[in-house]
C-alpha cells in the first residue's frame, strides 16, 4: 500500500500507475481470500468428523500434509 500512498501527489500518469498497483493488490487479496476459504472449508470438514470413530474421519488438508511429509 505504500506504493499507492507514494503516488498520491502525482498527476494523470501517476493515476494510471496507482490504478495498476491497486488492481494488482486486489488480485493478490482475492487469491489469499480463496486460499483462506479453502483452508476454512477443510478445517470445518475435519472438525465435523471429530465425533466419528478414527477410521471414519476424513480431512483432505491433513491427508495432504501427511503425504507431503513423505508418508503415504
Amino acid at each position: 500500500m505504500n506504493e499507492l500512498l507514494h503516488l498520491y501527489g502525482g498527476g494523470p500518469d501517476d493515476c494510471d500507475a496507482a490504478r495498476r498497483l491497486a488492481q494488482k493488490k486486489i488480485a493478490e487479496l482475492d487469491e489469499k481470500i480463496r486460499d483462506l476459504q479453502c483452508m476454512r472449508a477443510s478445517l470445518t470438514e475435519f472438525a465435523s468428523t471429530c465425533v466419528l470413530p478414527r477410521a471414519d474421519r476424513h480431512c483432505p488438508m491433513l491427508q495432504t500434509l501427511h503425504t507431503d511429509e513423505g508418508t503415504p
